[in-house]
């Protein structure tokens, strides 16, 4: 197997040295490591606004050793190409100037991503991959999830080199591509009224058929009061009245909300959330849109679907709007013998 990697030194002879004699030829203890594209493990294919991760950990390098008579861990040698630290730059054509880029630039988020560096991959369980890796906070300030559909170049450079100029960054073989935004979405059926006291049914399918995607881990419904928390906040979508998880693996279902769940009248919708986000069950953690020179990462629900309204009907036969405007209610009934009718007219 080739090696990922090779190491160059530097040698030298002291002036007035015998050139011929090999005791006078002196190796410097710094040394060049040339390695291979960090891509092995790269997912290169993304949808717009969901760049979940870029890692850089592959080939390795080098070997994990357990440290003598210690639960710690050290490393003999470099472990894997891509390190933390490493500068990365995404950039639609080429990789021209990409040392000059700045924060404030206006063209960043179309043409090309801001100058981001890698973080240490892993920590998390034991044996998890180690190198560089770009996740939620590097990708906030490249401003990746801002990028528009296209094909995108890697420019890279090296911790070393603190890619300050031009000849730092090397364009890399591989490319990420950006795809718009899918059309597939869950659907959701709701009943467009119910009397105060009847259950809330709800069908759901896991895709509005323009292609097969089957409902994921952790999905659920929730319910709603009409609008509520659906701005654009941190505590979006977090005001739920009650959830219930949904059948994984599954084209379609029904769940059940009850009046114990929604307890009064009034407007109501359910929201659809994925179990496959990027940070599970509906969350997305990512940099916050329009902020051209600084980066503010917000952790916040998405909702893949909302149903229509829900009408949840007041006991009170007076708060009762035209039957004829209700379709399917044909009589209600109040206190004592008092009752409403919707008759059809026969033609």
């Amino acid at each position: 197997m080739t090696s990922p990697r090779l190491y160059l030194v530097t040698c030298m002879i002291p002036a007035g040295a015998i050139k011929t004699l090999y005791t006078n030829v002196k190796k410097l203890d710094d040394k060049l490591t040339v390695f291979k594209e960090p891509t092995d493990s790269l997912v290169n294919s993304w949808y717009q606004y969901q760049v979940h991760e870029l890692a850089f950990t592959r080939p390795q390098m080098g070997v994990y050793y357990p440290e003598p008579h210690s639960n710690a861990v050290y490393i003999k040698d470099d472990f894997t190409t891509g390190k933390a630290g490493d500068i990365v730059v995404l950039k639609k054509n080429d990789c021209n100037n990409v040392h000059a880029i700045k924060t404030t630039d206006y063209l960043i988020g179309s043409a090309y991503s801001a100058k981001f560096t890698l973080a240490e991959a892993g920590g998390e369980v034991t044996g998890d991959e180690k190198g560089g890796v770009a996740g939620v906070k590097p990708l906030a300030i490249g401003k990746v999830n801002e990028l528009s559909p296209g094909i995108y170049k890697i420019c890279y450079a090296t911790k070393a080199s603190q890619g300050e100029s031009q000849n730092d960054f090397k364009m890399l073989a591989k490319t990420i591509e950006i795809l718009p935004t899918p059309a597939t979405m869950p659907k959701i059926s709701v009943p467009r009224s119910v009397i105060l006291g009847q259950d809330i049914v709800v069908s759901w399918a896991s895709n509005i058929d323009l292609q097969t995607r089957l409902s994921q881990t952790n999905s659920w419904l929730g319910l709603f009061k009409k609008g509520d928390c659906s701005a654009d906040t941190e505590n979006r979508h977090e005001c739920y009245k009650a959830f219930q998880f949904i059948t994984a693996h599954q084209n379609t279902g029904t769940v059940i909300f009850s009046q114990t769940d929604y307890k009064i009248s009034g407007e109501y919708e359910i929201r659809y959330f994925v179990g496959d986000t990027r940070n599970g069950q509906g969350k997305v953690c990512r940099g916050q849109k329009g902020v051209p020179s600084e980066t503010y990462v917000h952790c916040v629900l998405e909702a893949a679907a909302t149903s229509e309204t829900i009408t949840v009907l007041g006991s009170d036969i007076n708060d009762t709007e035209e039957l004829k405007l209700r379709p399917g209610l044909e009589a209600v009934f109040g206190s004592g013998n008092r009752g409403r009718y919707h008759r059809t007219k026969l033609s």
